[in-house]
């Protein structure tokens, strides 16, 4: 009788932590600037709330991140897909860096995990080249936001738009 008692936690422990293994997650984080250090449009400014990431995270593994500026009511668009994260001891962090002749962009992001509740940190930082379309453009900030968590309907309506 033990030992089935034994093998029914077991298997109930187990397959919970199974279940929870593919859990996602989601977040809005409103994202404030904290500090400019180049801004060629004059946008950024410290202080300001500059808009809103949305995060989907499965279990502290794999993220994914839109954003939405503040200024416009278009769709969020994608930072970055499906990354793996950087565990971290309070936290987990993200790092994404692409560069070519005519872009360069760098994007981390620190997420610290506070009670059951996150805070982040971000440092992002956009130059392009004049183009026939495009004036030279260059920015390079940091910011900073505490999430809140939301369900995954309210995740798939923000993205809408």
């Amino acid at each position: 009788m033990k030992k089935l008692l034994v093998i029914l936690i077991l298997g109930m422990l187990l397959s919970g932590n199974a279940f929870s293994a593919n859990k996602y997650f989601y977040l809005k984080c409103p994202e404030n600037i904290k500090k400019v250090r180049i801004s060629s449009s004059g946008y950024e400014k410290e202080g300001d709330l500059i808009g809103t990431i949305y995060v989907k995270l499965k279990s502290e593994s794999k993220i994914t991140i839109h954003f939405n500026y503040e200024i416009t009511k278009s769709k969020p668009h994608i930072i970055i897909e499906n990354f793996r994260v950087k565990n971290e001891g309070l936290g987990f962090s993200i790092t994404d860096e692409f560069k070519d002749k005519e872009i360069k962009s760098f994007d981390y992001f620190k997420f610290i995990k506070i009670k059951n509740e996150y805070a982040f940190l971000r440092t992002h930082k956009w130059w392009n080249a004049k183009t026939k379309d495009y004036d030279e453009s260059e920015v390079d900030y940091d910011s900073t936001g505490k999430c809140e968590n939301i369900v995954k309907k309210d995740y798939k309506k923000f993205l809408k738009g």
